[in-house]
């Protein structure tokens, strides 16, 4: 798992989280992910999230993107 956080001019992060070398929750969580979720100034966006699904915040917004060509992706979701 990695997680980089990136200080904005706000008074929040933005925390990118890519969970592709994850095979449980358990894992993400020794690894500090809740701290980032549970965090009000700290906005988590998160790859290969369907992994952790399940313990994920209500207030969770999913999104899609479908790979059209090299520049092109169509963004579905919650938005």
């Amino acid at each position: 798992m990695i997680i980089k956080e990136y200080p904005t001019i706000k008074d929040f992060s933005l925390v990118h989280v890519d969970l592709y070398r994850i095979s449980n929750f358990s894992e993400a969580q020794s690894a500090g992910l809740s701290d980032y979720l549970e965090k009000p100034n700290k906005v988590c966006v998160i790859e290969w999230g369907e992994r952790i699904s399940d313990f994920l915040p209500d207030k969770t917004k999913l999104i899609k993107f479908k790979f059209i060509d090299d520049n092109t992706r169509e963004i579905k979701g919650d938005l």
